[in-house]
């Protein structure tokens, strides 16, 4: 038995044939299945050592099983349990005792011979990780070492690139969502431009917008992509959303939306924004929903309603003369 760091969760743990045991102070915690006949037990840095008896199993033949046979030789594992895995394994001749001291795991043995083991740096023990492909392993053992975000979102770009090289895009596309801040966002729309993805690319630009990182190319791309996928309530959901939610050029969000041939979403957000010169080209122009500009002509301010009705006096007293010329009886006497 033996007790974890002070400076984590105090536990007390108990080492059986079967099962490793940790005790909190006010109830069991969880158990580990490590079999096999423990000799000496250590904590260590967060780390758990166990020495413990090597046991092999002797070849079948028609006279014998395959039955265990007691070496002389012993097996050192080092656990790390919050991450999960065996940080390190080897074999010993007759451990005497396992010691830590001036950093460093000391491992004597009865031959007089004192064995170091040195703890690896971080970085690189997440590039053996990387190696093996192991990124969830990465991300836990930098999440636990206190990586910063920079280094966190290179091991999420990494994850994201090997996922979309094996063809698993939303998994890739996860990844990504977590790197927006740090990454280059043309690096990752690139990627799915290319890859013809466009709900995956959809899910980055709107990620992009939500935290006010999304320029005019970027609104242009996404709105775009609301228009292929014919996704017309995320359409209206986008541009009905609060400004303190979500940040885009306005005046970018209406030219693609004509563009489009979505008239309505772009009036919509020309008189919210009170883009006026764009709210009267498109009922004009595009829309031909003359009476509707002569009225909205009619509530703005004189200066505003005077410029605008010499610029389109002459298309709207052909189309609606009588509601024309009242509303220029108003201008001329007010």
């Amino acid at each position: 038995s033996t007790l974890s760091d002070p400076s984590q969760d105090l536990q007390f743990i108990v080492a059986g044939d079967e099962c490793v045991y940790l005790y909190q102070p006010d109830e069991r915690g969880p158990c580990f299945a490590f079999e096999g006949q423990k000799l000496i037990v250590h904590w260590y840095r967060g780390y758990l050592v166990i020495v413990s008896k090597d046991w092999k199993v002797s070849p079948k033949s028609e006279f014998t099983g395959g039955d265990p046979q007691n070496s002389d030789k012993q097996i050192l594992n080092i656990y790390d349990l919050g991450n999960k895995f065996i940080a390190y394994s080897s074999v010993f001749d007759d451990v005497v005792d396992v010691l830590a001291e001036w950093g460093c795991l000391y491992v004597l043995t009865r031959d007089g011979k004192l064995h170091v083991l040195q703890e690896k740096d971080t970085q690189t023990k997440l590039e053996m990780l990387f190696k093996k492909n192991l990124f969830e392993m990465a991300i836990n053992l930098a999440k636990s070492h206190h990586l910063d975000s920079d280094g966190l979102s290179e091991i999420f770009r990494q994850y994201g690139d090997h996922l979309y090289n094996k063809g698993n895009h939303d998994g890739a596309i996860q990844q990504y969502l977590r790197t927006i801040g740090k990454l280059e966002p043309s690096y990752v729309i690139r990627k799915f431009l290319d890859a013809q993805r466009i709900h995956n690319l959809t899910a980055y630009l709107q990620m992009l917008h939500l935290q006010s990182l999304a320029n005019a190319d970027h609104t242009t791309l996404l709105l775009n992509c609301y228009t292929k996928l014919k996704d017309i309530s995320k359409l209206e959901e986008f541009i009905k959303t609060s400004e303190s939610e979500v940040h885009f050029d306005v005046e970018t969000a209406i030219k693609v939306l004509r563009q489009a041939g979505c008239y309505s979403h772009a009036v919509y957000l020309a008189e919210k924004h009170k883009h006026h010169e764009w709210y009267l080209k498109i009922q004009l122009e595009d829309i031909k929903n003359f009476q509707e500009a002569l009225r909205y002509i009619g509530k703005l301010p004189f200066e505003q309603a005077e410029s605008n009705m010499k610029r389109y006096g002459k298309i709207l007293m052909h189309h609606t003369p009588n509601e024309a010329t009242e509303l220029l009886k108003v201008l001329c006497t007010d």
